[in-house]
């Protein structure tokens, strides 16, 4: 036999006579599970043969690093990512996996990313955070480094996107 179990909504329930005022009827108000995401550079680093150069971006949404075009060829820009999760719910949770949407002009080096694995779809996945319970207003950080090597063909601008692919609370898995 299966059994279904319907929801239903009152905006006011009043108790008549006769009705003891001490049943339980069950009534709980509902919390909310929700997890915020954001991508941020951190740090770009450009490496030349013995030179280097860094650029500190104090977690941007947007980086942009100068190369003179007679340094372009052999050039390799290291670009860090931070990608901060954060409970803005009212239940504490956990980050099964994260994936990151690697772009085509970037490559994954797992020894710069012990915390990251890429999966035969192409995708970069992390699951560092799963272990860890997320308070609600609690955040932590994770980090991705990812790598470009500079031709006089290969500037221009460069969109990494990261996403929550599966969380879960005591209540509820989600799956993206």
């Amino acid at each position: 036999m299966e059994m279904k179990n319907f929801g239903a909504v009152s905006e006011i329930i009043k108790v008549a006579q006769g009705i003891a005022k001490n049943v339980n009827m069950g009534l709980v108000e509902e919390n909310t599970f929700d997890l915020e995401l954001n991508t941020s550079i951190s740090k770009i680093t450009l490496q030349k043969g013995s030179k280097t150069k860094v650029y500190d971006y104090n977690n941007s949404n947007l980086g942009k690093a100068e190369i003179s075009p007679g340094a372009l060829n052999d050039t390799t820009v290291y670009i860090e990512y931070t990608i901060t999760v954060k409970n803005i719910g009212d239940i504490s949770g956990y980050v099964k996996k994260i994936v990151d949407y690697l772009p085509d002009e970037l490559t994954f080096e797992s020894n710069l990313n012990p915390d990251w694995y890429k999966a035969r779809d192409g995708n970069l996945y992390s699951n560092k955070l799963s272990k860890k319970e997320l308070e609600p207003n609690e955040s932590i950080d994770i980090k991705l480094i990812l790598t470009k090597k500079m031709t006089d063909k290969s500037t221009g601008l460069i969109n990494n996107t990261s996403e929550i692919a599966e969380c879960y609370n005591k209540y509820r898995y989600r799956r993206y």
